[in-house]
C-alpha cells in the first residue's frame, strides 16, 4: 500500500513504500520556453543598444560581420556582443532548462501512451528517433554565445548550433501536431489539411532560412541582398520563422492548457527498507 502526498508533505513511511508525485500539463514548459525567446531578444536588444551600438556604444550596426555578409544585421546580432553576450548566455536558461524538461517529459508522455495504445507505433517511433537529437539541440544551445561572429569561421561554429535549435522546434511541432491529431484534441476542429499544411510551411521555412544562410557562407548566394526588396524578403522570412515556429505552437500550447485535461503525473517512489 503506497501513501500519496504532494511535495510540501513530509514522508512519513513506517514499513509502508513512499510516494511522492506532481501533476501538470508539461504544455507549460514548451510555452515558457518558447515564450522565453522573446524575453531573450529584447533583453539583448535593450542593452546592445544602451551599451554597444552607436550612439551609446562605439560599435556601428554595419560594420558587424553578419550585415557585411547578408546586408542586414539578423536579430541575434544583439545578443552576439558583451555585455549583451553574457547578459543573454543567463536568460538563454530559461529557454533551454524548460524547452529540454519538455522533450525528456514528452518522450515518457510518448512512451506511456504507445504503451496504453493510445498513439501509433508510427508516432512513438517518430518520437524516439528525434528525442536524442533535439534534447542535445536544446542543451547546446547556448554555444550560439560561446563563439560571436567575427569572421566566416567563428559565424559558422555560432550558427551550427542555432540551426540545430531551429530544426529541434520543427522536430517537436511535427511531433506535437501529429499527437493532437491522433487524440483528437485539435483546436478549434482544425481540419488535417490545415495542421498538415501548417507543417509544410514550418519545414519549408526552416529549409529555406538554412539555404539562405549557407548560400552566402559558399559565396553563391540565392537573394542579392544588395537590392532593397530581395532584402527585405530575406529581413521577412527571419521573422516570419518567429511566427510560424515560435508563436503560433505558444498559442496552441495554451489552447491545450485550457480546454483539454492532458495533465501527467511525476512520481518519486522509494520501497523502504
Amino acid at each position: 500500500m503506497a501513501i500519496v502526498v504532494d511535495e510540501g508533505t513530509s514522508l512519513v513511511s513506517g514499513e509502508k513504500p513512499a510516494l511522492v508525485k506532481k501533476t501538470f500539463n508539461i504544455e507549460w514548459l514548451r510555452v515558457f520556453g518558447l515564450s522565453s525567446g522573446f524575453a531573450l531578444l529584447f533583453v539583448g536588444s535593450f542593452v546592445s543598444n544602451r551599451f554597444v551600438f552607436e550612439p551609446n556604444g562605439t560599435m556601428v550596426k554595419t560594420e558587424t560581420f553578419i550585415y557585411k555578409t547578408f546586408n542586414f544585421n539578423h536579430t541575434c546580432s544583439y545578443l552576439d556582443w558583451n555585455p549583451s553576450r553574457t547578459i543573454s548566455a543567463i536568460v538563454a536558461q530559461f529557454i533551454i532548462i524548460p524547452m529540454s524538461l519538455y522533450v525528456v517529459l514528452g518522450y515518457y508522455r510518448m512512451k506511456y501512451e504507445y504503451k496504453s495504445g493510445k498513439i501509433s507505433g508510427a508516432l512513438w517511433t517518430f518520437c524516439s528517433c528525434h528525442t536524442p537529437f533535439s534534447l542535445a539541440s536544446q542543451l547546446l544551445f547556448v554555444m550560439v554565445f560561446v563563439n560571436h561572429p567575427v569572421d566566416t569561421l567563428s559565424f559558422i561554429v555560432h550558427y551550427i548550433p542555432y540551426m540545430c535549435f531551429q530544426m529541434s522546434l520543427l522536430l517537436i511541432a511535427i511531433e506535437q501536431v501529429w499527437y493532437i491529431s491522433e487524440k483528437s484534441i485539435v483546436p478549434f476542429n482544425i481540419p488535417t489539411v490545415l495542421l498538415r499544411t501548417y507543417l509544410v510551411i514550418v519545414a519549408a521555412t526552416f529549409i529555406y532560412y538554412t539555404v539562405f544562410i549557407w548560400s552566402f557562407l559558399a559565396g553563391y548566394p540565392i537573394l542579392d541582398t544588395t537590392v532593397e526588396w530581395k532584402k527585405n524578403i530575406g529581413v521577412s522570412i527571419m521573422f516570419f520563422w518567429d511566427l510560424v515556429a515560435i508563436l503560433i505552437p505558444i498559442v496552441f500550447g495554451l489552447i491545450e492548457i485550457k480546454f483539454y485535461d492532458l495533465n501527467s503525473t511525476i512520481v518519486f517512489y522509494h520501497e523502504t527498507e
